[in-house]
């Protein structure tokens, strides 16, 4: 989640500490266990080494007493010898047959897979069509103005009103006119005070269902808002003239200032700038650029300020930041460098 307050973090020494006690606890743990199963199976093998098993057979003398014959009875002569008569076969009368009935087999339940928990994803709603912010009775001078110092003026009023606790997944300004942004807070009260913030920094919070708040299944909750800025001309910004626009043969220069700002400021830019398009505007012309970079949040709101103070006359069109983490962000953007012909 991007942290715009940038919440207290615990020093790397503090964290290292911590990994050190638990790692010395974890090693004296495994160490008692060891010498106790050491001191258990040599108390096992002196008791077996004292006390040997003897196997005894035990002779069973099985007495069968001797069995007499009997004599059998004189037969007189004159008597003649009956035949013998054939002993009848014993039928042996078949054992009854239990039939034991089948025994049902319990259904085996199947265990289920542990459950994937995916936190839901909130998608910002269809945007209305928008309407340009800017004053149609501005002039192109002034409208040039307002477009180059929005970037700045967003930032700065979202990190004021942003209390601390809240986290962005991602934060999105489009052409100008709407400010977008997907997060969470651990209570509704955090988010409820953010969205009364952004009622009152001149960022025009849109109502249900444009913006919302829902209940996360794990923890907290998360939200969803869209903005429409409307900021008063302010004769302090840097070009608040059309005359301060450089000519266009400055461009170079003005796109080498660009790249070194952001290096010093800490953004790392693989791929530099990359030019899209060109456009008329008036009696001047707006040279298009893509960037992309990755950094901190923070680096990212000086980079934009010190753009301004440079007086680079660049305006952010299109502003796409996502959290890679709790620290860094990736960031995209389209850059109008607007000049005199």
């Amino acid at each position: 989640m991007i942290t715009i307050n940038l919440l207290k973090k615990t020093s790397s020494k503090r964290r290292r500490g911590i990994f050190s006690a638990v790692l010395l606890v974890r090693i004296g743990i495994v160490s008692i266990v060891g010498l106790g199963i050491v001191v258990a199976g040599a108390s096992l093998m002196r008791w077996w080494m004292e006390h040997p098993r003897t196997v005894r057979k035990a002779a069973v003398a099985a007495v069968v007493p001797e069995k007499k014959s009997v004599p059998a009875a004189p037969v007189p002569a004159s008597q003649p010898v009956p035949a013998p008569q054939p002993v009848p076969e014993k039928k042996v009368a078949p054992e009854k047959a239990t039939v034991v009935a089948p025994q049902p087999v319990p259904e085996k339940k199947l265990v289920p897979e542990k459950a994937t928990v995916v936190a839901p994803q909130l998608v910002l709603p269809s945007e209305k069509k928008a309407t340009a912010v800017a004053s149609p009775t501005m002039s192109i001078e002034e409208k040039i103005n307002y477009e180059i110092t929005f970037a700045k003026n967003v930032f700065q009023k979202l990190t004021d009103a942003v209390p601390e606790g809240i986290g962005f997944g991602t934060i999105s300004v489009d052409s100008f006119r709407t400010v977008s942004a997907v997060g969470g807070g651990a209570t509704r009260e955090l988010v409820s005070t953010l969205y009364s913030n952004l009622r009152h920094a001149q960022l025009n919070l849109l109502g249900h269902p444009d913006s919302y708040i829902g209940k996360s299944d794990s923890a907290g909750y998360l939200f969803v808002f869209i903005c429409k800025p409307s900021f008063d001309r302010n004769p302090a910004d840097s070009f608040q003239t059309g005359g301060r626009l450089v000519s266009q043969k400055k461009l170079p220069t003005m796109l080498k200032t660009f790249s070194r700002l952001a290096a010093r400021d800490g953004l790392y830019m693989p791929k530099g700038l990359s030019r899209r398009t060109i456009r008329k505007t008036g009696g001047y012309q707006q040279f298009v650029y893509h960037f992309s970079c990755g950094g901190t949040y923070r680096n990212f709101v000086k980079f934009i300020l010190d753009l301004d103070k440079a007086q680079v006359p660049c305006a952010f069109a299109a502003v796409r930041i996502t959290a890679i983490n709790d620290a860094i962000v990736d960031i995209s953007a389209d850059i109008n460098f607007t000049m005199r012909k």
